[in-house]
C-alpha cells in the first residue's frame, strides 16, 4: 500500500461523510456510513484487521510516516465496547491468537495456553485455585460493563507496539513520536496509569543502553518539564520548596549526562540535553561548575568539538552575570578566543561561524550571540 492508495481511500472515506451520507445517518458516529460493517463488533474487527496489516508494513518499513499516521486514524476511530471478555464468547474467538500488533494478548495467551512460561501445569491449576468463583464473577462483570474496553485494548496493544518498535531500534524518531502520541491518546481508565514519572524511567532505560540517543533525551525532556511544573503548582508551603526538590532532581540529572558526556564527548546527544539542563545560565553557580568540569574534560579531549563549543557558549552565559569581576571576565575572553581557533582547526567547515563569533566578541565582548539554547531542544531541536 503507498502513500497515493492511502490518501486515495481517505478521499473515499471524506465523500462517504459528506452532507449526503449526514443527511442520511440517524446516529451519532459518522464512521457507521464509512464502513459496511454496522455493528460495533464489525467495526472494531474491521479497524483491528487494518491495524493489523499496517503492521506487517512496518516490519520492513519502520520509518514510513504514512503508515504511522494510518494507524492514528484506525485507532481515532475505535469504537465504544466491553473488551475483551466479551470477545471471547463471540466467534472472534477463532481469532484471539494474533492481534494488531502481530502478538498474543495476555487473555489469548490464558486462553490457548494456560501454563506460564516459567511456570508448570500444576503451579498454574494452583493459582488459579486461589481465585474464588465470586471474584471471577466480578472482574468479567466489570469488564463486560466497561464501554473503554475496546479501546483500552487497541490503545495498551499499540503500546506494546511502539515498545517493540523501540527495541528494534531505540532511535527511531517516528516510533519515539508515535509513543507520545499514544501516551496522550490513552483512555482515562487504562491500567497501569502511564504517568511522566514512568516514562522518565523508560527514558533512562534506553539512555542507559545507548548514550546516543537525540529521541530518548528529548522525551526525557518533555517529561521533566511535566513533573517540575506539577510539582511547583502542588506544593503547598509555596515556589520555594518546590524549587529545591527540583533543584535536587537537576543536579541527579547532571550526573547523569555527565556519564554519556566522558563516554563519548564528541556525541552530541548528551551535550544538547545538557544544554537544556543549564538553560539560560541563571544558576551561576552550577554553570560556574559545569564550566569547570568540562574544561576537565577537554584537557583528555583536547580536540573533542562539543567540549569546546559548549565552553564558548557556557562562557558567554556567564559573562552577562553581574558577579564576574573585570580581571574574570577579561580570563573568560581570552579563553573564548581560544577556543574558537581551535574550534576553526578542528571543525573546518564551520570555520566562517567562529570567525564570525569572534569578531563579536571583539566588539562587544559582554554580547557575542547565542547560538544555541536550551529552549530548542524543548522546541523539538532534536
Amino acid at each position: 500500500m503507498e502513500l497515493s492508495t492511502v490518501n486515495y481511500a481517505r478521499r473515499i472515506v471524506s465523500e462517504c461523510v459528506s452532507t449526503h451520507a449526514l443527511e442520511t445517518y440517524t446516529g451519532s458516529d459518522p464512521l457507521t456510513n464509512v464502513l459496511p460493517y454496522r455493528t460495533p463488533e464489525e467495526r472494531y474487527s474491521r479497524l483491528t484487521s487494518e491495524l493489523r496489516l499496517t503492521t506487517s508494513y512496518l516490519k520492513i518499513h519502520p520509518k514510513v510516516y504514512w503508515i504511522w499516521t494510518h494507524r492514528k486514524w484506525c485507532l481515532e476511530h475505535i469504537p465504544d465496547g466491553p473488551g475483551t471478555s466479551s470477545l471471547l464468547k463471540a466467534p472472534l474467538l477463532a481469532n484471539k491468537a494474533k492481534h494488531i500488533d502481530g502478538m498474543n494478548s495476555p487473555v489469548a495467551d490464558q486462553a490457548e495456553n494456560p501454563v506460564s512460561q516459567n511456570g508448570s501445569v500444576e503451579e498454574s491449576t494452583s493459582a488459579e485455585q486461589v481465585r474464588t468463583d465470586d471474584a471471577r464473577k466480578m472482574e468479567e462483570e466489570e469488564e463486560e460493563t466497561d464501554v473503554e474496553g475496546w479501546k483500552k485494548e487497541a490503545w495498551g496493544r499499540e503500546l506494546m507496539l511502539v515498545e517493540k518498535m523501540l527495541e528494534a531500534d531505540s532511535r527511531n524518531f517516528h516510533a519515539w513520536d508515535y509513543r507520545r502520541y499514544v501516551l496522550s491518546s490513552l483512555p482515562r481508565t487504562f491500567h497501569p496509569a502511564k504517568t511522566p514519572q514512568t516514562e522518565v524511567r523508560y527514558t533512562t532505560k534506553k539512555i542507559e543502553s545507548n548514550f546516543s540517543n537525540f529521541s530518548a533525551w528529548h522525551q526525557r525532556t518533555k517529561e521533566l518539564a511535566k513533573i517540575w511544573d506539577s510539582m511547583r503548582s502542588q506544593y503547598e508551603d509555596g515556589a520555594g520548596s518546590a524549587e529545591r526538590e527540583i533543584q535536587r532532581m537537576r543536579q541527579k540529572e547532571f550526573e547523569l549526562v555527565a556519564q554519556a558526556l566522558w563516554t563519548d564527548p564528541g556525541d552530541q546527544s548528551g551535550w544538547l540535553y545538557h544544554r537544556w539542563l543549564v538553560g539560560n545560565g541563571d544558576d551561576v553557580e552550577t554553570l560556574r561548575r559545569e564550566i569547570a568540569q568540562i574544561q576537565e574534560l577537554l584537557e583528555a579531549e583536547p580536540d573533542s568539538k562539543w567540549p569546546l563549543d559548549s565552553l564558548v557558549h557556557y562562557t558567554q552565559l556567564s559573562l552577562r552575570s553581574s558577579s564576574l569581576t573585570e580581571s574574570e571576565k577579561s580570563t573568560a575572553r581570552q579563553n573564548m578566543r581560544q577556543w574558537l581557533k581551535d574550534l576553526e582547526r578542528i571543525d573546518p567547515f564551520r570555520k566562517e561561524r567562529y570567525k564570525e563569533l569572534d569578531r563579536r566578541l571583539n566588539h562587544r565582548a559582554a554580547d557575542i550571540g547565542v547560538y544555541f539554547t536550551g529552549e530548542q531542544m524543548e522546541r523539538g531541536a532534536l
